[in-house]
């Protein structure tokens, strides 16, 4: 990854996703374009609040400590969701991807780890404030 020529390209919401680690690097990179810090906005101590969450089930309950701690994030990044179809198309995918993820690794691992382990990077916070966007309606 270190010598990723695509890295230096600019990404676009056209470039034909093959993956699901690249649709979440797209839509890290996105969210970032639309001026929004997924890291800046999401310290750990709220990521590991969400991921215990998403472990005992509640979803609802991750989604609004993103909505608190990050309102005018979340009301941006919705707006420009809802008003883009091709964006809103590939965030309702990475939303419902995600979320079906999460909820295996819960499943999976009692302890919370996998759950954490996956909201504590960059495509994991950018889903974390999606899915208090938009997560309703994917």
């Amino acid at each position: 990854m270190d010598d990723d020529a695509g890295q230096d390209a600019p990404l676009d919401l056209e470039t034909p996703v093959v993956d699901d680690e690249a649709l979440g690097e797209r839509i890290t990179q996105a969210i970032r374009r639309m001026g929004v810090d997924p890291n800046a906005l999401l310290p750990r101590s709220r990521v590991e609040e969400a991921a215990a969450a998403f472990q005992d089930g509640e979803p609802d309950r991750a989604r609004q400590i993103v909505r608190r701690i990050a309102p005018a994030a979340v009301r941006s990044v919705s707006r420009r969701v809802l008003s883009d179809a091709e964006l809103k198309a590939d965030v309702e995918r990475y939303v419902r991807q995600m979320a079906r993820q999460l909820a295996q690794a819960a499943r999976e691992d009692g302890e919370g780890y996998s759950v954490l382990s996956r909201l504590a990077t960059d495509p994991g916070r950018a889903f974390l404030l999606l899915d208090a966007a938009v997560g309703d309606l994917a």
